[in-house]
């Protein structure tokens, strides 16, 4: 037996003990050391999760209930305790099993505990980022330098050798990046929705149940917490898909925003996780049949699920839907099925995935080995032998996470920046995420500034209200408000615009830019560019 399969149900009470006391002795306090600061528990799997949150009880049962919270996909109340974890003082510990790896975004972070083995860096460095967003004016007590203000590090207790793994194994092979369920479920609702706009699904029955998947979509984002830094990052497009006609027409660029941002904001209170897995399956299967993808290994899948179900006839909620279960198990039910028929296979057995019994399964073992802390090391950096494209992967990846940091936002929305802001951008780059060489290596002598732009684009709103003076110029014809609107576009697209472009495919057809505009709008909008660029290359006076 796989010593990783043996880990996810032996636990053993003293190793749990250390990892809990030392976290409270040794890391990172705050209120003058008489709190500890908050602090991220990633732990190997749920039970495992839950095992952590009774030691801590036992350990110290003078502190409140709510001190430490476990966040696992089975708790109906998971986004509710890391919405109280981001906000409010408690949970100060939150033990995390896959939930709290990427987009959380708290800057009080001053402790991870990495109580599981990690095997991909992209992973690795996604949890790590959590502790990299600064706090000034946070008041902490470390080991190290002893009280100060303003977060200047985060401590990292790496159990599981994690860091040693990935030196030693600097090319270890990624996979993808990972995608949660709930996120593939809202985003093949999204296409379903989208390919029934198709006249071959113009009829009442199929158009009901489109507006049943829109309102579906919909409501996830009204529900949306817009005090939660994640969301307001993305206000513009939240506020868009909050409103029920942005979804009469669904184009390629309605079904990309989403797919990115709304798909990884949305929350999806479904608590029971298998049904929610069934119905990823369920509209994978629909997706790849309106796009006249192979549909078979999702038909053997669904017939092999309906098998299963079928043999516990004792379970009263299967035995009531017996003849349709077996129906579909037999195949009768799928061979050439159509959207409506997947559908109520869906709907009549999402419920009962629940009961089909997942091989043979272990007892939990709770030993009591002695497993005494024999050294603690404290400054030792965290570097496991980056090279430039894991640098790229790790910008690229904190531009998408740290969206709403103040100098990132800044950025993005075209505002003015002191030389103190360039500054903590600097040190971004140069400090927290690798090293002045990582990022001469990996990007030349392009300025910060340009860089996030470049990936992390320019706010369309804030791209308007720069051309605003043009756009509402009533005395514009239909020709030159076209013309700005293209340079809006790029603008967007490429988070600025050098001015050599404007006499540059596309810009000059059909006609030029020196003919459509008069000498002074030219240099009024010349004027516009630069200011845009320089905003995001020159300190503010």
């Amino acid at each position: 037996m796989d010593a990783s399969e043996i880990n996810s149900w032996v636990f053993n009470e003293a190793t749990v003990d250390n990892v809990l006391v030392t976290l409270m002795e040794k890391g990172v306090h705050t209120q003058g050391g008489q709190e500890l600061g908050k602090s991220v528990i990633f732990a190997q799997n749920q039970k495992h999760a839950r095992y952590i949150v009774e030691r801590f009880g036992m350990l110290y049962p003078s502190l409140p209930g709510d001190y430490i919270q476990a966040v696992v996909h089975s708790d109906d109340r998971s986004h509710t305790i890391i919405e109280d974890f981001e906000l409010k003082d408690r949970p100060v510990i939150a033990v995390s099993v896959d939930m709290m790896d990427t987009g959380v975004d708290v800057p009080e972070i001053v402790n991870l505990v990495f109580f599981k083995k990690v095997r991909s860096k992209i992973k690795f460095w996604q949890m790590i980022g959590r502790g990299t967003r600064l706090r000034e004016g946070l008041e902490v007590v470390d080991p190290i330098d002893g009280p100060h203000e303003d977060k200047e590090r985060f401590f990292i207790f790496d159990w599981c050798r994690n860091f040693e793994f990935f030196r030693e194994n600097p090319h270890v092979k990624e996979g993808k990046l990972a995608v949660t369920v709930a996120e593939q479920v809202f985003v093949r609702q999204a296409e379903l929705a989208a390919a029934l706009q198709g006249n071959a699904f113009s009829g009442e029955e199929y158009q009901a149940w489109r507006a049943q998947l829109v309102e579906t979509m919909r409501s996830q984002v009204v529900a949306l917490n817009d005090e939660l830094f994640t969301v307001r990052s993305h206000r513009r497009e939240v506020e868009k898909y909050r409103r029920v006609e942005s979804y009469v027409l669904l184009s390629s660029v309605t079904l990309a925003e989403l797919k990115s941002p709304i798909s990884m904001l949305v929350v999806n209170d479904e608590s029971d996780f298998d049904a929610l897995r069934f119905d990823n399956l369920m509209y994978g299967y629909m997706v790849a049949l309106c796009q006249a993808r192979k549909v078979e290994p999702y038909r053997k899948r669904v017939a092999m699920m309906a098998q299963c179900l079928s043999s516990l006839v004792t379970v009263p909620q299967v035995k009531e839907q017996l003849p349709f279960i077996e129906r579909v198990a037999d195949g009768r039910m799928l061979d050439g099925a159509d959207l409506l028929a997947l559908e109520d296979v869906r709907v009549k057995l999402r419920s009962l995935i629940k009961f089909i019994v997942k091989g043979p399964r272990h007892r939990d073992v709770v030993t009591h080995l002695d497993d005494p802390v024999t050294q603690i090391t404290y400054g030792i950096v965290a570097n496991i032998g980056e090279d430039f494209e894991d640098y790229k992967l790790k910008v690229e990846r904190y531009l998408k996470d740290y969206g709403n940091n103040l100098v990132i936002h800044k950025l993005r929305t075209n505002k003015p920046m002191t030389e103190y802001e360039f500054g903590q951008l600097e040190r971004i780059f140069t400090h927290e995420l690798g090293n002045a060489e990582d990022y001469a290596r990996a990007y030349g002598d392009t300025p910060f500034g340009l860089l996030v732009r470049k990936i992390a684009h320019l706010d369309r709103d804030a791209a308007m209200e720069a051309f605003a003076g043009f756009l509402n110029d009533q005395s514009l014809n239909e020709q030159q408000i076209s013309f700005i609107k293209r340079v809006v576009d790029y603008v967007v697209e490429n988070g600025y615009m050098e001015p050599r472009v404007l006499n540059q495919p596309p810009f000059d057809r059909p006609r030029s830019f020196m003919q459509i505009f008069s000498t002074q709008q030219q240099m009024d909008l010349v004027g516009v560019i630069k200011s845009i660029k320089e905003n995001a290359v020159t300190p503010a006076a």
